[in-house]
């Protein structure tokens, strides 16, 4: 054992923080089904099926057609293209908003379909199919949030605002842990979606004041103009739901 002193640095500090927030993230799922079968013996499994659908369509154009986009933009901060930066990161964005704001028209028109053709057989019956399309509605705003938390915060990444980023990401699994918790005790699985939907915007709200900050080129506005227009769209829709 090699002791040294000056205990933690930052770097320290930013591994034990991740670390942290993948044990408290790897126990949200299980936690999430327990709270959401509170009231109803089923719906634990009515929010598995409503998460994963989410969950799928968020990887679908997320984490595979935009986060393919993205490009080096670390390497583009580092040698302080800000400009070419600044368009790729509008470009993605925008792009993120029209799909998801996509995704969320289908699902709101076509949702309980969807439901009952790809789930709907053996023991799970239209009341399922109905319940489970309720909670995804109520997550609906939360797709939405977490698709464009995620775009920002490889926004933020490559911008080594890292210590910040974890922060909100830890704020954001303590939140969403003590929203669940008060609001499962109220309306079960309703309230854990509830409870995903009202952490994602938050989390959208924190990063879009950090991204406002952003070194970006003195004659370009557009970049602060498109994060404080999406922030203000999923605040807003959050309100208004």
């Amino acid at each position: 054992i090699k002791i040294v002193e000056g205990g933690f640095d930052r770097t320290g500090l930013l591994t034990a923080l991740t670390v942290v927030i993948a044990g408290l993230l790897s126990a949200l799922v299980p936690l999430e089904r327990l709270l959401a079968s509170k009231h109803l013996a089923a719906g634990g499994a009515q929010y598995f099926y409503a998460s994963r659908s989410l969950a799928v369509g968020q990887q679908l154009l997320v984490g595979g057609a935009l986060l393919s986009t993205i490009g080096d933009w670390s390497g583009l901060f580092v040698r302080r293209d800000l400009a070419r930066l600044a368009r790729s990161l509008r470009a993605t964005a925008t792009l993120g908003a029209l799909l998801l704001a996509l995704a969320c028209a289908v699902a709101i028109v076509a949702g309980r379909e969807l439901i009952a053709l790809v789930y709907e057989r053996g023991a799970f019956s239209a009341h399922d199919a109905a319940r489970v399309t309720q909670i995804l509605l109520i997550g609906l705003v939360g797709f939405w949030a977490e698709g464009i938390s995620l775009i920002q915060s490889q926004g933020l990444l490559a911008a080594q605002r890292n210590r910040v980023t974890l922060l909100i990401g830890f704020g954001h699994v303590v939140v969403r842990v003590v929203l669940m918790f008060v609001l499962a005790a109220r309306w079960g699985a309703d309230g854990v979606a509830a409870a995903y939907s009202v952490a994602s915007v938050l989390v959208v709200a924190a990063q879009g004041v950090v991204m406002t900050r952003l070194p970006w080129p003195r004659d370009d506005d557009h970049s602060v103009r498109i994060v404080v227009i999406l922030t203000a769209a999923t605040v807003g829709t959050a309100a208004a739901l």
